[in-house]
């Protein structure tokens, strides 16, 4: 399955012989005052206890986020992450958009949006979910120099990413990071997530809204484990390699791509034809990948970074029906 951005490479042993003393955890219901991980993050970023929210994964995050704007006008970028868009849907709040694509290429300059339709808020994921390139910080720091409303970091890619906007969340009172321990520490299944941030923020914004009880004992302490164990360390080595070789192989057939600094790239097809051609092809051997069928009237397959062999199907089924 290549359509999730999920964890494909598995861990480091040193992290799988120490999961066996905590299953007994599994046990415990969530518990949203538990603070070992939020202490454990704390030191780590170097922040008060009080800057950190341990998450049910970014989801949550999201929840509390589209529940605080309903009704409100927000900033996105188009085109962002999937999910989080029918999100914003689901809860009425209303959506202007920045576009990030002319014609197939990235063609940001500077994160604006419209004088008359001020929006309360702001998300920008970066690296951005479908694209998987960076939103310059520099972009993000000119834009926070004007912008005094709330502006939420999506950061689920980070890890990969050589960028870091911890220090943003620093200097600025009105930025929250959000993350997740799904992608470079590969602990989808679990769900831990966290968001980085002024407390009063924090209060007022996300904990008003909450509705779940946060990330399970289990899941939190797996998390510090990942952490102990440089498990991102790890996929961190695993993708920048496969990611290097995956673009080599789509060179030689010259299928165009956007550069990823994440775990998934987003590969152009032809036509709407090619692109079910070859989603269908896939999946008939249970290989199940991400179609975009309009960004900017242009057909995009995104593809998680996996091993090598399942990525070398991937190029063969694009090389074998990109003109259908």
């Amino acid at each position: 399955m290549l359509h999730l951005n999920d964890n494909r490479f598995g861990f480091p042993r040193v992290f799988l012989e120490k999961t066996r003393e905590l299953i007994e955890m599994s046990a415990l219901y969530p518990d949203e005052w538990r603070t070992e991980l939020q202490n454990v993050l704390a030191r780590h970023l170097n922040v008060s206890r009080s800057n950190i929210l341990v998450t049910n994964g970014i989801t949550e995050s999201l929840e509390m986020l589209a529940r605080y704007n309903r009704g409100k006008i927000v900033g996105t970028l188009y085109p962002s992450h999937p999910p989080f868009q029918k999100m914003l849907t689901l809860h009425e709040v209303i959506t202007i958009n920045q576009n990030l694509l002319k014609n197939g290429e990235l063609t940001l300059h500077e994160l604006q949006f419209p004088t008359d339709r001020k929006p309360t808020t702001v998300f920008i994921d970066t690296p951005n979910d479908p694209i998987g390139m960076d939103i310059p910080k520099s972009l993000i720091e000119e834009f926070l120099n004007t912008y005094q409303g709330l502006v939420v970091i999506d950061e689920a890619g980070w890890g990969f990413s050589e960028q870091d906007c911890t220090d943003l969340a620093k200097k600025h009172e009105n930025v929250v990071i959000l993350r997740t321990f799904s992608k470079v520490f590969g602990l989808a299944g679990l769900q831990v997530g966290y968001v980085l941030g002024n407390p009063d923020v924090l209060e007022t914004v996300l904990l008003r809204y909450r509705t779940r009880k946060g990330a399970s004992p289990l899941a939190q302490q797996l998390a510090i484990l990942a952490m102990e164990s440089k498990v991102n360390e790890y996929l961190k080595t695993k993708v920048a390699e496969v990611r290097t070789r995956f673009q080599t192989l789509l060179e030689e057939i010259e299928i165009n791509y956007f550069p990823s600094t994440t775990n998934y790239l987003l590969i152009e097809i032809p036509s709407r034809k090619a692109l079910d051609e070859i989603e269908q092809e896939l999946s008939r051997h249970r290989v199940f990948v991400q179609p975009f069928y309009n960004l900017n009237d242009k057909c995009y397959l995104r593809v998680t970074l996996a091993p090598l062999e399942a990525l070398e199907y991937v190029v063969e089924a694009i090389e074998v029906y990109r003109y259908d």
